[in-house]
């Protein structure tokens, strides 16, 4: 046995040592150089084949979305080269480490195998199919999306945006070792994305929104309509951090409330109304309506997620309805305004008050001074409160009413105890500072019905330059008439004096003259064409005029003419005298 196992030591030596003598001169198992495999080969052995092979040389370049390209040893001018580096290469191997090449790989590069023109294998590099632009797809990174009912993570798109730098590498990794083929993919050439379907953040993001999104809360807006706000509703409010932590963004919930409130909110509009004679009008803005505190509204939604997912719109003020802007007065209800309100007819001088769908109270009533500039504003404005015995007091008056219902700053509805008439055109000149005057009976009926925030809607009335034109005329009539009244007195006292009545002319003063020269005075004097006096006051309505005898006066607040005296008294013989002294003095 001891023989037997000297015999096999010697034997495995021998082999161990011949395997390592061929070693000497060649290159051990396993080994590769500038990709070629040379193992077992003596360094000519490889220069041989290299030679042979660098002629004829090409390299089948193929990459992603179809790229595929032939470069041969003429594009780049390759060519084989050997400056003893491949002999120092094998040589640098112990041959006696052979057993250890048995188990592993052993890759050798060399930059004097083959040569090459750099800038032609760089130009042919550039032309190659992979960089064409509809190849250039540059890749996206893994991302989450909403699939309908939760998120998931999407997948990253490797894309084919080839880089010429590496791409270029390899072709020369591949050229220097004679590699009849190059994979771009295989060989790390493309921009590859950042982000992948396996990173734990992003998870962590996935996890952490739907989280959020899976709750639900409701949104009472007030007068019955209660909003539902789900995933679709939340999913938009959230956003994410660098840790991948998902979050409620406050501002995008305030953008959310910005957009009810657009949605919802109705001061300040515009509104088609139905008036009490069924015609249909557009009613100017005013302050009643929804008016929506979006600040707090949208606190109670951040409340709400974090609670018990119930949330109430908050609102500055909250009328009666809720609905479109189309009203409907003597008919149906609709729209914010609701079946009870306050209706100021301005053209026709007119208030209605309806309770329920009834119209309750119809009044006469005066308006702002339209003339002056003070017209009761149009539009619509909610009730701000209602009062007993008020001071109304201004900046030149101070008047108690005992019923004041304010709807616009200091214009509200109230009685007028001082005025004896109502409605008409009255306001046009002689309205008041800007309230709507009522009858004292009608301002109690109304009293009793309004409410607070109930609205009151005002519409029509004349502007400041109509009303100043309507004056005017008015003005110029009642001059005419009051000219026509103290014609025909004049023309009276003038038939019992004699004088003809034909070509008078009345005066601005109210006297009037004619042809003959002679003047009739209001007070009932006569003057003759050199003004003296022919017949004293008194004494030519004693000679037959029944006329005022000062028709000049001025208006009172009803717009009838007052003042003046009546003269009575004298004779027959007066009147003859006056008559005569007058002729004489016209003749003159």
């Amino acid at each position: 046995m001891q023989k037997f196992m000297i015999i096999i030591v010697a034997a495995l030596a021998a082999v161990y040592i011949g395997v390592s003598l061929f070693f000497v001169g060649h290159f051990p198992f396993h080994t590769t150089l500038n990709g070629m495999n040379v193992s077992g080969k003596s360094p000519s052995a490889v220069e041989t084949a290299i030679a042979a092979h660098a002629d004829g040389y090409s390299l089948q370049v193929t990459g992603r979305n179809g790229a595929s390209d032939t470069i041969t040893a003429q594009q780049i001018g390759l060519a084989a080269e050997f400056d003893g580096t491949i002999g120092k290469l094998q040589r640098s191997l112990s041959p006696f480490a052979w057993p250890a090449h048995l188990f592993r790989s052993t890759s050798l590069t060399s930059d004097t195998v083959v040569s090459y023109d750099e800038s032609k294998l760089e130009e042919t590099v550039k032309a190659m199919s992979c960089f064409a632009a509809d190849r250039q797809v540059a890749p996206t990174n893994a991302t989450y999306g909403w699939n309908g009912d939760a998120y998931e993570v999407v997948v990253e798109n490797q894309g084919s945006q080839a880089l010429e730098d590496k791409v270029l590498e390899a072709v020369k990794i591949a050229a220097n070792g004679l590699q009849p083929t190059l994979d771009l993919d295989a060989a790390g050439c493309y921009a590859a994305p950042t982000v992948t379907s396996e990173d734990e953040t992003l998870k962590k993001t996935v996890d952490s929104l739907n989280q959020l999104v899976s709750q639900e809360l409701t949104l009472d807006m007030g007068a019955g309509t209660v909003l539902t706000l789900d995933h679709d509703t939340i999913r938009e409010w959230v956003s994410t951090d660098d840790s991948g932590n998902a979050s409620i963004d406050n501002t995008k919930v305030a953008d959310y409330v910005t957009g009810l409130q657009k949605e919802y909110e109705t001061i300040y509009t515009n509104r088609t109304f139905r008036t009490h004679d069924g015609s249909t009008i557009t009613t100017a803005g005013g302050s009643y309506g929804w008016w929506m505190d979006t600040a707090s509204t949208t606190q109670a939604i951040l409340d709400a997620l974090s609670g018990n997912h119930q949330a109430t719109a908050v609102w500055f003020e909250q009328p009666a309805a809720r609905g479109d802007n189309t009203q409907c007065g003597s008919a149906s209800f609709g729209g914010d305004i609701g079946s009870s309100y306050v209706e100021v007819d301005l053209d026709n001088q007119k208030v209605y008050c309806w309770n329920n769908g009834s119209l309750v109270v119809e009044t006469e009533c005066v308006s702002g001074n339209a003339s002056k500039g003070n017209g009761t504003p149009d539009g619509v404005y909610p009730i701000t409160y209602k009062e007993r015995d008020a001071t109304l007091v201004g900046e030149n008056y101070s008047s108690p009413v005992s019923y004041w219902m304010p709807f616009n700053g200091n214009v509200g509805l109230h009685d007028a105890s001082w005025r004896s008439s109502f409605g008409g055109t009255l306001y046009l000149t002689s309205g008041s500072h800007g309230c709507v005057n009522l009858p004292v009976s009608a301002a109690k009926q109304i009293f009793g019905y309004v409410e607070k925030g109930m609205a009151v809607v005002v519409y029509g009335g004349a502007s400041q330059d109509a009303a100043l034109e309507t004056a005017a005329k008015e003005k110029q009539q009642q001059e005419s008439d009051n000219a026509a009244k103290y014609k025909a007195a004049a023309d009276q006292v003038a038939s019992s004096l004699g004088i003809d009545t034909a070509g008078a002319v009345v005066n601005s003063d109210g006297s009037v003259t004619y042809a003959i020269g002679a003047t009739i005075w209001p007070d009932g004097h006569v003057t003759g064409a050199d003004g003296s006096t022919i017949v004293p006051a008194g004494g030519a309505a004693a000679a037959g005029s029944s006329a005022p005898a000062s028709s000049a006066a001025t208006p009172d607040a009803s717009g009838a003419q007052g003042g003046g005296q009546q003269a009575t008294g004298g004779t027959d013989a007066d009147q003859s005298a006056a008559a005569q002294a007058a002729a004489a003095a016209a003749a003159e």
